[in-house]
């Protein structure tokens, strides 16, 4: 008012807040990103942010959606259709990475902390990447896994376990490297 004769403003919003999704974590370019009408799946989301930095089988999405939050693998959700679901806006998506690995310990020609690599291992790939068992120092009838393992997987092995309270339970394999059937 009395810098300019009748002024007339024009607004247009190139991004509308309340129908986007915040994408964080280990992607190359979080950002708000606007869903389209149609709708947005979690990897087309993704894909808009610029896709992953982390290798996939060591990436894990986080979905918070209100009060909730879900954790699922990203393999998971590449390879089961049904688990790309559909946004919505106001979605919080947060890629994280973390890194599969074993450690290798005791007689063996390498102790240290190990990646993966892949989405799982066996325990011959296992050996090998430790470099295998001493030869003058491993007892290859006593060689142990420790592991946490779902309790329902306990129940078959022990079923009066007393450890059967927990979702994950501790358990120790005993192998003997001397028999084949072992790996």
């Amino acid at each position: 008012a009395g810098k300019a004769i009748q002024p007339q403003v024009l607004v247009s919003v190139t991004k509308a807040v309340s129908q986007t999704v915040t994408v964080t974590g280990e992607v190359v370019a979080g950002a708000r990103v606007p869903l389209s009408g149609k709708g947005d799946r979690l990897l087309d989301v993704v894909a808009t942010a610029g896709g992953v930095r982390a290798p996939v089988n060591e990436t894990f999405v986080r979905l918070s959606r209100g009060p909730q939050t879900a954790t699922v693998p990203l393999t998971t959700v590449v390879s089961n259709p049904a688990e790309n679901i559909f946004l919505r806006p106001g979605d919080t998506l947060t890629l994280v990475r973390d890194p599969q690995t074993f450690l290798a310990v005791g007689a063996l020609g390498n102790a240290s902390e190990i990646p993966f690599q892949a989405e799982g291992i066996t325990l011959a790939q296992a050996l090998a990447k430790a470099r295998g068992l001493s030869d003058f120092q491993a007892d290859p009838s006593g060689t142990f896994i420790f592991r946490f393992e779902p309790a329902a997987v306990v129940r078959r092995l022990k079923p009066g376990s007393p450890l059967l309270g927990t979702p994950l339970v501790p358990v120790v394999y005993r192998i003997n490297m001397r028999d084949p059937n072992s790996l």
